[in-house]
């Protein structure tokens, strides 16, 4: 059924009716503003390399920087993309710090975090009972690297453009972008995760991360992939930011 539907997607009369209905997709917006070659992609929270996958299939060759904490899931990377010499992979967690970080890992690797889950919340709202449950039973931490972007960019990248920066930390990506410091004059676009509830202990809100990004030239141009509740309650959605400057 999926490659039916990957097929009918390319069919343009097919693409158009989907996007009329569903709204375009993060690649769709990412294709219109991006007309350069050479891009410069950095993948926060890069977990199996969905968005790496994703962007060599939108973009040829680009520079791609992913972070991965979880320690098995950066082994699987760095096998993925053993002969891609446009792939470096990390094994750090980027935050507002340097230094060491507690993080939390279950079976249900995309909820990985520096955060912990509020099984609270999840009992109410997993009507499904499935993320709940992989907490309550295999929620464990470790401690990991970190090291804020800026850091990392002066020692890997001092002065290069970045066509693309995407976080999604699961509660953490306000971290991950105060973190950018003075480097977010050197970024184009910025795809981060809204959590319209705190499904994870301490995180900032949302409007935070959009307060500080106007602060500092970006504006919100759209959201996308939003859920919800009996499609009711906004839970969560998909952020693009653009730097003013580059408009």
């Amino acid at each position: 059924m999926k490659i039916v539907k990957k097929i009918l997607r390319k069919i343009p009369l097919v693409q158009k009716e989907i996007t009329r209905l569903k709204g375009p997709y993060i690649e769709d917006y990412l294709r219109y503003l991006i007309k350069k070659d050479n891009q410069v992609i950095i993948d926060v929270g890069a977990n199996t390399g969905r968005t790496i996958d994703s962007m060599c299939t939108l973009f040829k060759e680009p520079k791609i920087f992913a972070f991965e904490p979880t320690k098995e899931l950066y082994n699987d990377l760095l096998l993925k993309y053993q002969y891609k010499e446009n792939i470096k992979i990390f094994n750090k967690a980027l935050g507002e710090i340097c230094g060491k970080t507690e993080f939390f890992k279950s079976d249900y690797s995309p909820t990985n975090s520096i955060l912990k889950p509020d099984l609270s919340l999840y009992e109410k709202y997993d009507k499904s009972g499935k993320l709940y449950y992989t907490f309550r039973d295999s929620l464990q931490s470790n401690v990991v690297d970190i090291i804020t972007f800026q850091k990392w960019y002066e020692e890997n990248l001092n002065g290069n453009f970045i066509d693309i920066f995407k976080t999604d930390t699961q509660g953490y990506d306000y971290n991950v972008i105060v973190g950018i410091g003075n480097v977010l004059q050197n970024i184009f676009l910025i795809i981060t995760e809204f959590h319209f509830l705190n499904f994870y202990i301490n995180s900032k809100p949302f409007y935070k991360i959009i307060e500080y990004l106007y602060d500092n030239n970006f504006i919100l141009y759209s959201i996308v992939d939003i859920h919800k509740v009996e499609n009711l309650q906004f839970l969560e959605c998909n952020a693009l930011f653009v730097n003013k400057s580059y408009l």
